[in-house]
């Protein structure tokens, strides 16, 4: 996996890169990618191969890349990783933050990393934001929130009751589209199993990763319905001109 997971890394500082001028939001850029790799889903799989079918090993394999992306984030992120490394170098090299941030935090950090790691991770950061440097510590969360938040869900790193709501709704969706466009059990048996697999991701998985499962497979079932459809008509075409 050693291999992959660097392929990984490279192609979100990539993406990163690309959407910097723009945004650097981390939801925003995982949304993006996940169109990106829903067009040639469509073309690949859909157009040149026929294959209707949504949720396969090539989206379980980009989900897993968006999480192992969000795990990574302090170290791939550009803006991130300067933001946590300059705030815990500066509260490092001075006494007084560091006597502070002990204090506030009951932590006795011997490093950088340490410390930055605290930060990146803790959610409640209340009590730093009366400690010295208080502008210091304000602007790194805002930071973090603006870069981390997904809007109404929460922190891409983490997990909320908010992305699980929105998974329902999702498979409450798909369920209507799938009840609508498709008969036999076969497919009935492959939504209950998706179903199954995306509520249980929002506790495996970030809301990053959820949020690209949520995003690509209700997509990807909206095309696969309206793909069938078009068939389905050529094919009644056909037989009518017979």
């Amino acid at each position: 996996m050693g291999v992959l997971n660097d392929i990984i890394l490279e192609f979100w500082k990539v993406i990163f890169k690309i959407l910097k001028p723009l945004t650097d939001n981390v939801a925003f850029a995982i949304i993006a990618a996940s169109a990106l790799f829903l067009m040639l889903v469509i073309i690949i799989r859909f157009v040149y191969v026929g294959f209707y079918h949504s949720l396969c090993l090539t989206d379980i394999l980009f989900i897993y890349g968006v999480n192992y992306m969000v795990s990574m984030l302090p170290k791939i992120h550009v803006r991130l990783h300067t933001a946590l490394s300059t705030v815990s170098g500066i509260i490092l090299s001075s006494n007084e933050y560091m006597s502070s941030f002990k204090e506030t935090t009951g932590l006795i950090p011997k490093s950088n990393a340490q410390i930055s790691k605290y930060l990146y991770y803790t959610k409640d950061y209340s009590g730093l934001l009366k400690t010295e440097p208080e502008e210091l510590y304000k602007h790194l969360f805002e930071t973090l929130k603006h870069i981390r938040k997904i809007p109404i869900i929460g922190d891409v790193q983490g997990s909320s009751v908010s992305m699980l709501v929105l998974s329902v709704i999702v498979c409450m969706v798909i369920c209507l589209i799938v009840s609508i466009g498709r008969n036999g059990t076969y497919y009935y048996a492959a939504y209950v199993v998706k179903a199954l697999a995306l509520l249980l991701a929002n506790h495996w998985l970030t809301n990053g990763a959820v949020l690209s499962m949520c995003f690509l497979w209700l997509t990807e079932e909206i095309i696969c319905a309206i793909m069938l459809q078009i068939n389905t008509q050529e094919v009644v075409t056909v037989k009518y001109r017979k």
